[in-house]
């Protein structure tokens, strides 16, 4: 499973997270489904599973340019609006679960208080493998015609993982991935999160 982030333009309107590759701190993904009332916590175990990509080219990045080594997620600029894709392994929810909360739990890296505004989606796929390390290896994934938008509060303390610093719940995303014919438990999930690019 695989979401993508993104957010509106402006260059003051941003939220740092750790990434995996910044001692393990990097997103987690938590579910609870109407089988037992269960509970997923998955967090992200590769450092190639969390990734940024410039939406144009910038000093540092051609248009498309995926890094996937940073130490920090930019929620949603870095000299540009950016995608950051997260990818979710070994997925635990059988086929036909009824989702009934589910979020993205970030780890704050440094404050950040303006308003903004952040939409989300998941890629529109039974099983990512990875987050390709090319040229666009973020945003070409299908999206999936559910989105969600997020307004995150201040994240005020570094090392904080609280509610200001987790998306509002995904179901509905969640929930179309889950419902395409070839959803297993086990299976990967990517989201997106990003900014207006219109």
């Amino acid at each position: 499973m695989m979401f993508v982030l993104t957010g509106d333009v402006d260059e003051n309107k941003i939220r740092h997270a750790y990434s995996f590759d910044m001692d393990e701190a990097g997103p987690v993904l938590h579910v609870w489904y109407s089988v037992q009332q269960t509970h997923l916590v998955i967090p992200i175990v590769d450092g190639n599973d969390d990734a940024e990509e410039s939406s144009i080219e910038t000093e540092f990045f051609p248009e498309g340019g995926v890094t996937r080594t940073s130490s920090d997620l930019e929620l949603y600029w870095d000299d540009a609006i950016q995608y950051v894709g997260v990818l979710f392994r070994d997925v635990q929810i059988p086929k036909g679960a009824t989702i009934d909360s589910e979020y993205i739990q970030f780890v704050c890296k440094s404050a950040g208080s303006d308003e903004m505004s952040i939409k989300i989606w998941g890629v529109d796929s039974v099983n990512v493998d990875s987050i390709l390390g090319i040229d666009y290896g973020v945003s070409a994934n299908e999206p999936t015609q559910a989105t969600i938008d997020w307004s995150p509060a201040p994240w005020i303390v570094e090392f904080d993982a609280k509610p200001e610093e987790r998306t509002p719940h995904l179901n509905t995303i969640i929930n179309e991935i889950i419902s395409n014919d070839g959803w297993e438990a086990g299976n990967n999930m990517m989201f997106v999160l990003t900014g207006d690019v219109d």
